[in-house]
């Protein structure tokens, strides 16, 4: 595919509509987001607090790039719920010549890696003042296609894109009605008393001493119940660690920093014998009592979640951390084995629908960029 190569500065024109500020008038003003992520409404303020005598009026389809980061990705197309917004000379903004341009060609073309390297060009400065220069921006060229063949490369990714948003959705809404169905089989199949958690899991820490020439490879453990990831091998002789804790299958995992936020998981087979920082503490769970797989699907929950919030005080850096004995004495209701076995059954069924609209979710996010990577960039 041939296109012709047009200088920015044939197709965008920089907008001189600028707005008196007058105090007592509401103002709104534009946030430009990083790494092609548009457009949003910073606030609305009183003119009283603008220190400009005139800015610059954004109108519905206008371009605006930050001088500041417009290498790290901080421009887009003004949408119709921001027009009339304000800028400040700080972010230029360009009107589109829509006989040559389409606005939506611009709006994919700007995500693409090769934009943002035109950014990159034609910002110069210091380490720590590096600015787009708008002149050099404007000389440096694009790919266009003709009119037609720019509206249908937008309706396209426009249509992929709705599909992304359509599978985020669809992956949103499986997981939530999976957890509103453990809470509720937990609900309906607990008994009635409660019990500490320490009557079904106890303190088992498998410990490994470290050695300098030994190479541990490790596991993360995320927050918000979205459990562990593998990391690199730590050599021995390149860490302050004096001991590691070993996972293993069925373990249950917390973190002591960050367990208030969700940070806890269930081991399985695949973690068996990898190494974990002594700030996670590993759990085991008591024959008869508690089965692994049923808690795993529990702690995910908002519910459970939400528990562990309240286990720990203080905000921030001062964050109480999740000690062991905190977790063991919180109180819950809780079925019996055969009962917790019996929702697994049906849990199942579900996690598999959201596994896979999960998957498809991934799959979908991953096509975008691989189709303007081969639109625009071969």
């Amino acid at each position: 595919m041939t296109w012709n190569t047009v200088p920015l500065g044939n197709i965008l024109v920089q907008s001189s509509n600028h707005k008196q500020i007058e105090p007592g008038q509401s103002y709104k003003q534009i946030t430009v987001r990083l790494w092609g992520k548009g457009l949003v409404l910073r606030g609305v303020c009183d003119g009283a607090e603008i220190s400009a005598n005139r800015q610059i009026a954004a109108q519905t389809g206008d371009f605006i790039i930050s001088k500041i980061d417009a290498r790290h990705g901080a421009f887009g197309l003004v949408p119709a719920e921001l027009n009339d917004a304000l800028v400040s000379n700080d972010f230029p903004c360009f009107k589109v010549n829509e006989e040559a341009l389409a606005p939506s060609y611009l709006k994919w073309y700007a995500k693409t890696e090769a934009f943002v390297a035109l950014c990159k060009q034609s910002s110069v400065g210091s380490t720590n003042r590096v600015r787009l220069k708008e002149g050099r921006f404007l000389e440096l060229e694009i790919p266009l296609p003709s009119l037609d063949e720019q509206h249908v490369i937008a309706r396209c990714l426009d249509s992929i894109s709705d599909g992304v948003i359509e599978a985020s959705n669809l992956a949103d809404a499986a997981l939530a009605d999976l957890h509103a169905l453990v809470f509720s089989l937990h609900e309906s199949l607990s008994e009635p008393e409660q019990v500490s958690l320490g009557s079904l899991i106890e303190l088992d820490e498998r410990i490994e001493i470290v050695e300098d020439d030994g190479e541990y490879p490790q596991l993360g453990l995320r927050s918000f119940g979205n459990g562990l990831f593998f990391k690199d091998a730590v050599n021995g002789a390149a860490t302050s660690y004096k001991k590691f804790n070993t996972a293993y299958q069925g373990a249950l995992v917390v973190s002591q920093p960050k367990g208030w936020e969700g940070a806890v998981a269930v081991a399985t087979a695949d973690h068996e014998g990898w190494y974990l920082s002594p700030e996670y503490r590993t759990f085991r769970f008591k024959d008869e009592k508690l089965d692994p797989d049923y808690f795993a699907a529990l702690i995910v929950t908002p519910w459970f979640q939400h528990a562990l919030s309240k286990m720990t005080k203080g905000q921030g850096a001062r964050r109480e951390r999740l000690r062991p004995e905190m977790l063991l004495e919180f109180e819950l209701q809780m079925p019996k084995l055969a009962k917790q076995q019996q929702a697994l059954k049906i849990i199942a069924n579900a996690q598999e629908v959201s596994k896979r609209l999960a998957m498809r979710q991934h799959e979908m996010s991953a096509l975008l960029p691989a189709l303007l990577h081969q639109i625009f960039e071969q």
